[in-house]
């Protein structure tokens, strides 16, 4: 059975960045503009891709599902979002 991966990328490791802030500091890692997950996955032969639209993610999500039970090997599916500034762990 195939095992599917969703990964909600916001171009930055947003989480962290706030867990520092709430610490009192700045988060010691630089911003990136984009960090892309769906490449490296390719690289390590996993089926990956990367949606910024829901449309297209509620598509694929309907057809990438219905087919976990045949598939051998994982999926990557990159879902990007926006960074909406707030966070409570």
């Amino acid at each position: 059975m195939g095992v599917l991966f969703l990964v909600l990328a916001n171009g930055r490791y947003a989480v962290r960045g706030r867990l520092a802030e709430q610490h009192g500091g700045n988060p010691p890692w630089p911003a990136f503009e984009e960090v892309d997950v769906a490449g490296p996955a390719q690289a390590f032969g996993c089926t990956a891709r990367r949606i910024d639209d829901y449309a297209v993610l509620c598509v694929t999500l309907d057809t990438l599902c219905a087919t976990l039970a045949d598939r051998t090997g994982p999926l990557v599916v990159e879902v990007a979002v926006t960074d909406g500034g707030e966070f409570r762990p």
